[in-house]
């Protein structure tokens, strides 16, 4: 139920990787409006303090401006400063008020932990470093002061010892954090374009091109392609002249393919175009250009390289009649004397 209350409040969903750091600074100003709205009645009906009545005061209405820029994500950088600022200023008035008693410089300790969170490592260590520099410059001027519980150096360092080991492990854990969750989304990039690209072209592979014409809602041409005698290429000139005849026909495709298209190796020696036409005689305007382009092309062999060609409408929930047909397509192509293209139908499949 939180959980839900906080994805509309943020209008953020929770798989999000903004939420998890959204929702922990909204968790936070809840909590505090609460704490802040507690010492406001205990210091207005148990025990009044006019003092720290007012600072109250101020620290919840602070705490509600900070809960409404969170909402939709107004301004979530200038929630997490004023949020921090309430904090450290609450705690250091509480701490010029009481000085020593009841231990109040125990609420200083709050900072390095939540500035870190809220600000980031960065941000954060400069604020908690601005803050132990004032919190040290009063107590040192003003322990002598201090009543019959004398604040003496050694509680000033037992104090320091305190919140170095806590901005220390706020700014390490944060740090750490941050680089991770950086190191994964780097990871998770790498494996999505391992998944969806071909290492040796570069196009997008076969899943891909089957992911995306299953997910059409637009009528489109594809074009199945072929590299013509290409197991003579790699009998006669070798493995590594194959694979640079693919990636440069896959560079001439590049070259064909306009907005919207998509260009990518269906798999060995096979190409899948996808046209964003719903014209016949402009997808096979491309198809043609695209025939000239590699038969143009010097692959830097001594025979030349030509591809076949078929063409065939796709439209949605017909991705596998038309991959069938794009097939049977190319077939023709490839029996009517190659370096061509046929064109398929559901009522025709002719040679052009």
């Amino acid at each position: 139920m939180l959980t839900a209350w906080i994805e509309q409040w943020l209008a953020l969903k929770s798989d999000d990787e903004r939420y998890k750091d959204y929702s922990f600074l909204v968790i936070a100003l809840l909590i505090l409006v609460l704490t802040n709205a507690y010492f406001l009645y205990y210091n207005i009906f148990v025990v009044p303090n006019t003092y720290m009545r007012h600072t109250m005061s101020v620290a919840t209405f602070s705490c509600l401006i900070s809960l409404w820029l969170m909402k939709g994500r107004r301004a979530p950088n200038a929630a997490a400063l004023i949020m921090q600022l309430d904090i450290t200023f609450s705690s250091f008035l509480l701490v010029l008020v009481e000085g020593h008693h009841e231990f109040a410089l125990a609420f200083m300790f709050l900072t390095p932990v939540i500035s870190m969170f809220i600000l980031g490592y960065k941000r954060g260590a400069w604020f908690s470093l601005a803050t132990f520099i004032g919190t040290a410059t009063f107590t040192l001027s003003t322990m002598d002061t201090w009543g019959a519980a004398r604040f003496e150096p050694i509680s000033f360092i037992h104090f320091t010892a305190v919140y170095l080991f806590l901005f220390i492990v706020g700014f390490f854990y944060d740090s750490s954090r941050r680089q991770t969750l950086a190191a994964l989304q780097e990871s998770n990039q790498k494996l999505q374009a391992l998944a969806t690209k071909d290492p040796l072209t570069g196009l997008v592979n076969r899943r891909y091109l089957d992911d995306y014409l299953l997910d059409s809602k637009t009528i489109r041409w594809i074009a199945m392609i072929d590299v013509d005698d290409f197991k003579q290429i790699n009998d006669i000139f070798g493995h590594h002249v194959g694979d640079s005849v693919l990636s440069d026909v896959a560079r001439c495709l590049e070259h064909v393919a306009q907005s919207g298209d998509v260009v990518g190796r269906w798999g060995g020696e096979e190409f899948l175009f996808s046209i964003n036409e719903v014209d016949a005689f402009r997808a096979q305007k491309k198809v043609s250009d695209l025939l000239q382009q590699v038969s143009r092309h010097d692959f830097g062999i001594e025979r030349p390289v030509t591809i076949s060609i078929g063409l065939a409408l796709h439209q949605p929930g017909q991705h596998r009649s038309a991959l069938l047909l794009a097939d049977e397509a190319l077939y023709r192509a490839k029996a009517s004397g190659k370096n061509q293209f046929c064109l398929a139908s559901d009522k025709f499949d002719y040679a052009i």
